[in-house]
């Protein structure tokens, strides 16, 4: 480790003194028609790869421009001005200035007796793995926020918790000009931004920073949403706010305001609410938490988000929330377990519970960029909450004759806190111009959580053979948790002739887990001071991974595609204690392989075709395999299975897209196949003493898969002067599994769903 730190700080300072070889893109935007240079013409030069904002400015008043500090690579320049045709090109800036001379803008509009009929942008255009929405072609209310605008685009939907797909894949994140906006929060964005600040609405793969700077997928992708703002939003502060108030003192308040100056951000958002509004968000910065869709809930939260970009080498970008939720939730349920053919059992339970929650956390993003060809950043973040909880249950179990089996009443209550608090560092280095790259990365985290409470159950046995006929418990508990963890990578990217590369890589990965579980009951002094060492179980975990895996990549002009394979030894230490005797002691080495690959075909800029495979081990959890009972309540047991095997997932994935400007046609369809050997799922038993009790272990299973398919066709009409959006999902299962230990499978379509929508094209370039 300490050898790695020293080369990370050899490398930062040698950064420092790395010859600058930005170049600048300079050209004179001229109207064709008249001849004469445009004034205040907007310039953006986007990435080639996602189209995502690199930079921008406007033309002068002899219409020349300048685009300042580029680095070498392959971009797209966009023009824009008002009555005039929109203009692309792709560039390649290399070591050399680049002058593109003069650029002459086609006219966008028709001059008839007076009035100016103005054509219409596209809706819709594909770029590669790009597909861009026009967002005034999608008409929404005065007043509509991004979500609203989002439920109108072809291929997206939103459901009642916020979440965001579109073409089935679900959004992480929402970019405001290719920087992150409120973390890893879409909610945020999606629920507080006016719609009618949003330009241009794209949507794409976002690879990692480690793939963007090495060209060598990871398989750390995700899918993002990247808003294009109005020029005329980038200045002075706007904003929105809603209130309402209804019957019984039923209240919500929203309210964002934003400041948005060139490529620097600030925006601050609030929430308060009794009538389950989502608010802002559900999660809290660096530590994910979901509050559920159900129940009566309260809500208040304040956050912010920023970024400041102090040159083009070095910006800033973060974001801040507090937030307190509380919940209060009603259940009845009825179940029927299928044991035999010949036997069932049906339970009804019904619970209520009350829940209250403070959180505060904030992160922060750092990106340094000394030179041309060094990139540094640094990412840390903490999250500190609270939580109280309070509930309570029944449950009534009786046989298919319907004879009592048994019955609990239960009742729990809790307070604790957690805290978190980590942070990334990665440094890369581009070595020649032949594309020899060098990766460095460093993460670590460290957690601790502390939760105190009740629990009181009384449990009465109808059937029970022998002389038990009820179980009483009165119990407090003290649960303590503490985690440490440290991951470390270095890559290298090595060219072998023009086009082909490999890349080898190496990463190590400790984890530190001590969770100390302690029960008491009552003495003869009715104080809690008894260790109740049936419902104690304190662990210490101890897990370190190696992975080596070398790719290689070949990128041709139409073509390029990427194989690979990991070796992934691994070594687990695990003692399970309670008090000071120790119950059990498990140490495995183990050693995972898994190989992965893609293939992307392009056609043109129209059409391209992408076949994606990966393939994972998974080690089951440490107390999946420990063969000691854990008392979860009087009715059931849990154990775990040291003859457990690692399952191995393959997924299978297909991506075509095919686009038509000229006639506004949009056609993508996708399919991924997935199937797990080894799947781990719980084998349940029910005892056959007559309580009903359940004891609940683990066991593999082989067979399982899943396929999905997804359909988007948008297209005008024959009269074009409607557009056709339709989106068709079909997805099948095959789930094997257990009933009373028994093996079990089932097939069924999850969904097989078209849906579509029909809207007006407004403007004359139908006509």
């Amino acid at each position: 480790m300490r050898l790695f730190l020293i080369l990370f700080f050899i490398f930062c300072c040698y950064s420092g003194y790395a010859q600058q070889t930005t170049v600048e893109v300079n050209g004179t935007v001229m109207n064709e028609e008249e001849g004469e240079p445009v004034e205040q013409a907007t310039i953006r030069l986007l990435n080639q790869t996602d189209s995502a904002f690199i930079q921008g400015t406007t033309s002068s008043s002899q219409g020349s421009f300048s685009l300042k500090k580029v680095r070498p690579g392959s971009y797209i320049l966009h023009i824009t001005y008002l009555g005039l045709s929109p203009f692309y090109k792709e560039i390649q800036a290399g070591q050399q200035n680049l002058e593109l001379g003069t650029i002459s803008l086609q006219p966008g509009s028709i001059e008839l007796e007076g009035a100016v009929v103005t054509a219409k942008a596209p809706d819709i255009v594909v770029r590669n793995d790009t597909i861009e929405y026009h967002a005034d072609a999608y008409k929404v209310t005065e007043g509509a926020v991004l979500e609203d605008l989002l439920k109108r685009l072809p291929g997206v939907e939103v459901d009642k918790d916020g979440k965001i797909t579109i073409n089935g894949k679900e959004i992480s994140k929402i970019l405001v000009d290719g920087k992150e906006f409120f973390s890893s929060d879409p909610k945020t964005a999606a629920q507080n931004l006016p719609a009618d600040m949003v330009e241009k609405i794209q949507t794409y793969e976002k690879k990692s920073d480690k793939a963007s700077q090495t060209g060598f997928d990871d398989g750390n992708e995700e899918n993002v949403i990247n808003l294009t703002i109005k020029p005329e939003k980038r200045g002075g502060w706007f904003g929105n706010a809603h209130a309402g108030y209804g019957s019984e003192d039923r209240y919500e308040g929203n309210a964002i305001v934003n400041r948005f100056a060139g490529n620097d951000i600030l925006s601050v958002t609030g929430n308060m609410n009794n009538a389950n509004g989502r608010g802002v968000n559900d999660a809290g910065v660096g530590m994910g938490r979901s509050y559920g869709g159900t129940g009566l809930s309260t809500t208040g939260n304040v956050s912010t988000s920023f970024n400041k970009e102090f040159n083009p080498e070095l910006s800033l970008n973060g974001d801040a929330r507090f937030d307190h939720h509380h919940t209060e939730y009603s259940h009845k349920s009825h179940t029927e377990n299928i044991l035999l053919a010949d036997s069932s059992t049906f339970e009804n339970q019904s619970s209520q519970s009350k829940n209250s929650s403070k959180s505060t956390g904030a992160g922060v993003r750092i990106e340094w960029k000394p030179d041309t060809l060094t990139s540094i950043y640094i990412r840390p973040d903490f999250n500190y909450s609270w939580n109280e909880s309070l509930s309570r249950s029944e449950r009534y179990l009786y046989d298919n004759q319907e004879q009592a089996i048994n019955q609990t009443q239960q009742m729990n209550q809790s307070n604790g806190h957690s805290q978190t608090a980590g942070g990334f560092a990665q440094f890369n280095r581009i070595m020649n111009s032949k594309g020899r790259v060098l990766n460095i990365s460093l993460s670590g985290r460290m957690n601790y959580s502390t939760e105190d409470g009740t629990n009181n159950s009384l449990t009465e046995y109808f059937l029970r053979t022998d002389d038990i006929d009820k179980e009483e418990l009165d119990q407090v508990f003290h649960n303590n948790t503490e985690g440490k963890n440290l991951d470390a990578n270095i890559s290298w990217v090595e060219p072998l002739g023009k086009n082909y590369f490999i890349q080898a890589e190496y990463n190590f990965q400790y984890n530190k887990q001590d969770a100390l579980r302690n029960t008491y009951t009552k003495d003869e002094k009715q104080t809690y001071s008894l260790l109740d060492s049936a419902y104690s179980r304190s662990t210490q975990t101890l897990t370190s991974a190696h992975r080596a895996h070398i790719s290689f990549r070949a990128q041709k002009e139409k073509y390029n595609y990427q194989i690979g394979v990991s070796i992934d030894p691994s070594y687990n230490n695990s003692y399970t204690f309670v008090g000071d005797s120790t119950l059990s002691y498990i140490s495995y080495h183990t050693v995972n392989y898994s190989p992965n690959g893609y293939f992307m075909y392009r056609w043109n800029t129209r059409s391209n075709l992408r076949i994606s495979y990966r393939g994972s081990s998974n080690q089951p959890p440490i107390h999946y395999r420990q063969a000691i009972p854990e008392i979860v309540n009087p009715t059931l047991t849990r154990i775990g299975n040291p003859d457990l095997k690692p399952s191995y997932r393959s997924t299978l994935a297909l991506t075509f897209h095919h686009f038509i400007p000229e006639k506004q046609q949009v056609f993508m369809v996708s399919m991924d196949w997935q199937y797990v050997a080894n799947d781990i799922t719980n084998k349940t038993e029910y005892s056959d003493d007559g309580s009903g009790n359940r004891v609940t272990t683990y066991g593999n299973v082989n067979g399982n898969y899943h396929v999905n398919g997804r359909l988007m066709l948008n297209t005008p009409l024959k009269n074009r002067k409607f557009l056709l959006n339709s989106h068709t999902t079909v997805s099948y299962n095959n789930r094997n599994g257990f009933i009373n230990t028994e093996k079990s499978n089932s097939k069924y379509s999850l969904s097989t769903r078209w849906q579509a929508s029909l809207s007006g094209l407004s403007g004359s370039m139908w006509e």
